[in-house]
């Protein structure tokens, strides 16, 4: 409320126009997997459709950056070719292209942002690493530099092994259950050692 009164939050559908009127994009959109494991793209794609037409018509240098999980190789094989494609320009003259994967909680998205565990970026140039570290360097207190598809691949292995912890918890979970122990005790004795049980 207090960023909305200052003018300096407000929510829109015209891309074009907030493209136009600012230095850096940031694509956060639903990349959903299939039946099969497969990951959707299709959000990714039409945002991606519309910053092309609007980098067309910028008079000046933008960084697009994308903090979606998507497939290594993503970034450099798919948004950085549909990008240059559309709008004519180059990655690393005309623009700039970073991905910054997301390592938030939900419920405490904000409070995660504010105080990253880490901070991993990607980038097609040195301008769009400067471009992206400007945006994260206020909150994070220690950033991690690296090639595009292994920020990618930090997020998917991030996000598989936080899956596997919850179901090696549930089958703890079950497994005492079936023998009158207290489950959350163990955790709690397992999750105390911060070396060995990372």
């Amino acid at each position: 409320a207090q960023n909305v009164g200052r003018g300096r939050l407000r929510a829109t559908d015209d891309l074009q126009h907030c493209f136009l009127n600012s230095e850096a994009t940031i694509i956060c959109v639903g990349t959903p997997s299939g039946p099969l494991g497969d990951v959707r793209l299709t959000d990714l794609d039409r945002v991606i459709d519309q910053l092309g037409v609007a980098l067309a018509k910028a008079d000046s240098w933008h960084l697009v950056m994308l903090t979606s999980t998507v497939p290594p190789g993503t970034t450099e094989g798919r948004v950085i070719p549909q990008l240059e494609q559309l709008s004519g320009k180059r990655c690393g003259t005309d623009f700039g292209v970073a991905f910054v994967p997301e390592f938030l909680r939900e419920g405490s998205a904000i409070d995660d942002y504010r105080q990253p565990a880490k901070t991993v970026i990607g980038a097609s140039d040195p301008q769009a690493l400067e471009c992206a570290a400007a945006i994260y360097r206020p909150y994070a207190s220690r950033i991690v530099f690296t090639e595009i598809p292994a920020a990618e691949m930090v997020k998917l292995t991030d996000n598989s092994w936080h899956a596997l912890k919850i179901a090696f918890a549930n089958e703890i979970g079950r497994f005492c259950g079936a023998l009158g122990i207290d489950s959350h005790a163990v955790m709690e004795i397992f999750n105390s050692d911060t070396r060995l049980n990372i």
